[in-house]
């Protein structure tokens, strides 16, 4: 499949749902977390650091593009990666196959409710996003990665 066959597909798969979403009292889990954001919108990426800062999360980085993610990946610490799908035209499955190699948690944060089957476990949320679901997301990636210690 390539990348761009998750766009049409029909896996029914559900972002995360606001219902389904953390209290505040959860959210303190995140506190101290260390997040790279990967997001070609100003604003959007913005919006991202405003409220994972929040949460008592540390924004460690955030990149706009392709090769400045790359960048931050390979000089940053981190403990979990929101990223963006469609980095101005380019999508960034390939950005995602890398970290899932590598055991490093992520977040897909984007307009577009599916992703391809290899990302299955990988948490959706869908833009716009709320607090709730942001931080549901990032307890889910972290949760992932602390169960496979």
């Amino acid at each position: 499949m390539t990348d761009m066959a998750w766009l049409n597909s029909s896996d029914n798969r559900e972002t995360l749902a606001a219902k389904d979403s953390p209290t505040g009292k959860e959210w303190s889990k995140l506190k101290g977390c260390r997040i790279l954001i990967i997001e070609d919108e100003a604003l959007e990426a913005l919006l991202t650091a405003q409220t994972i800062t929040e949460f008592g999360a540390e924004v460690v980085g955030v990149a706009t593009s392709i090769p400045g993610a790359l960048a931050e990946i390979s000089t940053k610490d981190f403990d979990c990666v929101v990223l963006d799908v469609n980095m101005g035209g380019m999508f960034s499955l390939g950005m995602a196959r890398g970290l899932k190699d590598m055991g490093i948690p992520f977040i897909f944060c984007t307009a577009y409710g599916h992703i391809i089957e290899e990302f299955a476990e990988a948490p959706i949320v869908e833009k716009p996003f709320t607090e709730a679901t942001l931080a549901a997301g990032l307890l889910e990636a972290l949760g992932r990665k602390a169960g496979k210690r």
